[in-house]
């Protein structure tokens, strides 16, 4: 995860500091854990990407809820969602990228799908 932070100072006769942060996160990983590697380590660290994006994607869909204010919010139930928490309720705006593999196999598109609805529901969430 790499966030970008720029303060502007108020200009002359306003009060107001303008601050805006950007948040990039590469959750680039195999989803199934043959195709993860040999290793051990590859293996929990494909584990907790899955999750992380499980966790997101409730985030995503409470978010885009039409009664999001009485539902509570999961932003704790992952360090993911927790890190990403001002960058995804409230005035922020938020830009997903889902890439899919040019692969013409028919496992790969399979691979691609289960994130899709995700990034449909985040087109949902609501500004405040």
């Amino acid at each position: 995860m790499l966030t970008l932070s720029l303060t502007l100072p108020a200009e002359e006769g306003r009060g107001k500091v303008v601050t805006s942060r950007a948040a990039l996160v590469d959750l680039a990983g195999s989803e199934r854990a043959k195709d993860a590697g040999d290793g051990a380590l590859r293996r929990q660290e494909s584990i907790a990407i899955n999750q992380s994006l499980t966790t997101l994607g409730l985030v995503i869909s409470t978010l885009a809820a039409r009664d999001t204010r009485d539902a509570h919010v999961p932003y704790r139930n992952s360090k993911l969602t927790h890190l990403l928490k001002d960058s995804l309720g409230g005035t922020a705006l938020a830009v997903m990228l889902c890439t899919i593999s040019p692969a013409p196999t028919q496992a790969s598109l399979l691979l691609a799908l289960p994130s899709l609805p995700s990034h449909r529901a985040a087109r949902r969430v609501p500004l405040s």
